[in-house]
């Protein structure tokens, strides 16, 4: 092809590297800026690995095949094990947090996927391929097997990641693309291995017009491509970041009134497509403006933090706490009856009451269930009112207000598991 002529592969694979440090850089950038991204270490390291083995495969017919092939294979491989490396980390840390954009669930289980996963097979690849590029340049110029050995080499790596993007992308559109690229990719580099052995292409290797050029062509366009997607696919957790940290309530480590809010929102669209119920406890720290006047504000703030662990300690994984306002905490429980919620906020109330500390600290919970078609604001002020009769009720207890009446608990367990779960509640 006439375009070929004025293009090179010492050209393509030197801008190759000019284009690897860029994206490097740019990684490394991130990683400065977010020191929490996952995985993005090895795959900012890997990349890099590209030029030294870009430089030597550009030197062959300079330096010894042996040198040339040997050395620079090994910083191919390490770099295909590191941005495989790379790659398991960002989406068991994806699996960890639980769900991906939108929060659609990932689909990759996490005791079939940890970094160590699919490890030992690329190392035992890079290993074997590696032995046979000193068996083929050690005393002779065999230099077909050896680019065939490295290519062929990149793509297993490369459908290794392919296949570990698309299972844990969760509906994730970007992750499909990158997933689809990869192997893409793959298919190329094994292309590229088949041209060498069965086209002599090796033997061109730095020549113009060879079938080399051809491949080395498409592998920067490519490789320019991946970089695109590893740096969205970083810049997406990023604001994944930013989302979560802006719905969260640092000094309590529960969500803020935003997170909640979202949460109740979510639960109550889930509760109008599914049916089912859902409860709301509203609780209320008692006396908790004394101890602010008495004691200072920090030991108002350590209070606060001390009833938002006790709290979280008893509640369900998937159950959802936020600091609603001052001293009050928004409990969200999904697919919970009204007798259910009673339990887990008289177990909260108990708890709160036996924590150690320098004064006595109990809480009044409002409790109430949604398990018709109702408004958030609806909801959330028959929680008030049912808090409101707690506090009026001398405080340190429970009460329930559903849609049509209010209920109130016993002040033990024992109590209540004979008058309440029976169906025999006292009215208000």
């Amino acid at each position: 092809m006439e375009f070929l002529d004025w293009v090179d592969n010492r050209t393509l694979l030197a801008s190759e590297c000019i284009v690897i440090v860029i994206f490097a850089t740019m990684m490394f950038g991130l990683r400065a800026l977010n020191p929490g991204l996952r995985g993005i270490t090895s795959v900012a390291t890997g990349v890099l690995c590209g030029v030294p083995a870009a430089f030597l495969f550009t030197s062959v017919g300079h330096i010894p095949i042996f040198a040339a092939g040997v050395v620079g294979g090994a910083f191919t491989f390490v770099s295909s094990i590191l941005l495989y490396r790379g790659v398991l980390q960002f989406c068991c840390h994806q699996l960890e947090r639980g769900e991906g954009a939108g929060g659609r669930k990932a689909v990759i289980t996490k005791s079939a996927d940890t970094p160590n996963r699919g490890m030992p097979v690329l190392y035992a690849v890079c290993v074997v391929a590696f032995l046979a590029l000193v068996y083929f340049t050690h005393g002779r110029s065999a230099t077909a097997p050896c680019v065939a050995i490295i290519t062929m080499t990149l793509a297993v790596s490369r459908w290794m990641m392919a296949w570990t993007l698309y299972r844990c992308a969760g509906g994730r559109t970007l992750m499909i693309l990158f997933s689809i690229s990869m192997g893409v990719f793959g298919i190329v580099s094994a292309s590229n291995a088949t041209i060498t052995l069965f086209a002599n292409g090796g033997a061109q290797f730095m020549q113009r017009g060879s079938p080399q050029t051809i491949s080395l062509l498409f592998s920067m366009i490519f490789f320019c491509v991946q970089g695109v997607f590893y740096l969205l696919m970083f810049a997406g957790d990023v604001t994944e970041n930013v989302h979560e940290q802006a719905r969260l309530d640092h000094l309590s480590g529960t969500l803020n009134r935003r997170g909640i809010e979202d949460a109740l929102a979510g639960e109550m669209e889930r509760r109008r497509r599914s049916g089912g119920s859902f409860a709301l406890l509203l609780i209320d720290i008692d006396h908790f403006k004394a101890i602010n006047d008495r004691d200072g504000h920090a030991a108002g703030d350590d209070s606060l933090k001390k009833v938002a662990r006790c709290i979280n300690a008893t509640i369900r994984a998937y159950d959802q706490l936020g600091r609603y306002g001052g001293d009050e905490f928004l409990l969200l429980l999904p697919q919970t009856k009204e007798d259910e919620a009673v339990w887990i906020a008289e177990r909260t109330r108990d708890e709160v009451r036996g924590l150690v500390s320098e004064m006595p600290l109990t809480v009044s919970i409002g409790v109430t269930c949604c398990s018709a078609v109702e408004e958030m604001a609806e909801v959330l002020s028959r929680a008030d009112a049912a808090l409101y009769e707690a506090k009026r009720a001398g405080r340190d207890c429970v009460r329930l207000r559903d849609r049509g009446e209010m209920r109130a608990t016993t002040s033990n367990m024992q109590d209540f598991t004979e008058a309440v779960l029976p169906g025999e509640a006292t009215t208000v």
